[in-house]
């Protein structure tokens, strides 16, 4: 079968989850002083680090496979530490957004709907179950709401709620 203009029909291949989600980790990326992206090689989303004077905050803590790269990353390049993060925020609750938190001590935020599906752990969404991935003991401290302000000292994060595909 063949689609317009001998274009070979796509053949999808089956993918096994280790090869989806893998523990390949993630290359680090300075977006500007201060700010880090963690851009995660394959599946899985990418992890933003912001320093501030009073707070470094992260955003996402991304899959749990890939904790050691970002660790690693965390401590070699930019010269911190687990406990130096003060703030987590997850933007959403599918699993390869929320799974690290568990590494993380600090307080942990997340929009009002997000929040209640982590602490019950809203398998339909999370999807943790399916990736074999335990998501039973992340708790959320701080539920967000739209046009929030966060003071890292400074600079201001203003939260902009945008239900997506998780709401």
């Amino acid at each position: 079968m063949t689609q317009p203009n001998n274009i070979p029909a796509f053949k999808p291949r089956l993918i096994k989850k280790d090869d989806l989600y893998g523990d390949s980790g993630y290359t680090l990326k300075l977006i500007k002083p201060n700010i880090y992206q963690f851009q995660s090689i394959g599946a899985g989303c990418h992890v933003y680090l912001v320093i501030g004077e009073n707070l470094n905050v992260l955003i996402d803590t991304g899959i749990i496979s890939k904790f050691n790269s970002f660790n690693y990353l965390l401590t070699t390049e930019i010269g911190l530490k687990v406990e130096d993060i003060n703030l987590v925020i997850n933007t959403h609750e599918h699993f390869d957004h929320i799974s690290s938190n568990a590494y993380f001590h600090c307080l942990v935020a997340a929009g009002r709907w997000s929040a209640i599906k982590i602490q019950h752990t809203d398998e339909l969404i999370t999807k943790g179950k399916k990736w074999d991935v335990d998501l039973s003991d992340l708790k959320v401290n701080i539920w967000l709401e739209d046009r929030n302000i966060i003071d890292l000292g400074n600079v201001f994060f203003k939260i902009v709620e945008t239900p997506g595909h998780t709401s």
